[in-house]
């Protein structure tokens, strides 16, 4: 929807990554299971937790690897909202690293540009910190791969991070595989995922009824004021008084009225 000689801003992003150890990050992930004074097993939840990216500025010192480029975004030539990379690194020195880095360069016009990258002012923009499951200690040449993917579903984002780490004295052997995504931070309730089932018949609700009575009536032209009766005579548990009724149909009117 660009006019004609108008100009993005900013014009590009370049995505760098880097396995951190960041234990200020992690320990707002892992400090409730690690003082977990009561002996309650939480596992469940903190599956939960680790699959939740947040934010958090890091240092150069924190870096355990290289920055490496992820992706490139040229917002004048990108159409395909989703992307998937993969990245390998060696560990360049040891420590224990807790999840992955992600940061920006970004090109608002030639020349001219900022970056909310390790040593750089902290910016409103923050780091990107994409946890792993469980704190992991590498030693410098440790091989680390990961395959980070982004997928637009509806008006949101579902990141995934699948991590492997393998050790310097065996490369084939993968000391820990973590298969991470934003998806299984959702809890998942059965009966709610039935209702999205094809062989599903659903049974409407009260609030599914009084949305019903309201799109009838307005459909045979009905006044608002009319309609509002209506639900009280037939809501009265709903609707206590004439007043209720019609900031309702109202809210309906606005949505759906032409």
């Amino acid at each position: 929807m660009l006019a004609p000689g108008g100009i993005l801003i900013p014009q590009a992003d370049i995505l760098w990554a880097a396995v951190v150890e960041a234990p200020h990050l992690a320990s707002r992930i892992f400090a409730p299971w690690d003082d977990n004074l009561y002996g309650l097993d939480m596992t469940a939840g903190l599956k939960i937790v680790t699959n939740v990216w947040g934010k958090g500025w890091v240092t150069p010192a924190q870096l355990l690897t290289p920055p490496q480029s992820w992706a490139t975004l040229d917002y004048n030539t990108i159409e395909n909202p989703d992307f998937k990379g993969e990245i390998t690194w060696t560990a360049a020195r040891s420590g224990t690293g807790h999840g992955l880095s992600i940061w920006f360069d970004a090109t608002l016009a030639e020349g001219i540009g900022f970056s909310n990258g390790p040593g750089m002012p902290e910016l409103v923009y923050s780091m990107a910190f994409f946890p792993w499951s469980k704190r992991v200690p590498l030693t410098a040449g440790d091989k680390v791969s990961v395959t980070l993917q982004a997928n637009l579903v509806n008006e949101d984002y579902i990141w995934r991070w699948e991590s492997r780490v393998f050790a310097r004295e065996d490369p084939d052997r993968v000391r820990y595989n973590f298969k991470q995504s934003t998806f299984f931070s959702k809890p998942l309730v059965p009966a709610q995922l039935r209702k999205q089932g094809d062989s599903y018949v659903p049974q409407l609700t009260d609030e599914g009824k009084i949305a019903q009575l309201i799109l009838a009536l307005m459909s045979e032209g009905k006044p608002l004021g009319e309609i509002a009766r209506e639900l009280t005579a037939q809501f009265p548990d709903r609707f206590p008084s004439w007043k209720v009724a019609l900031s309702r149909v109202g809210e309906m009117s606005k949505k759906y009225s032409a």
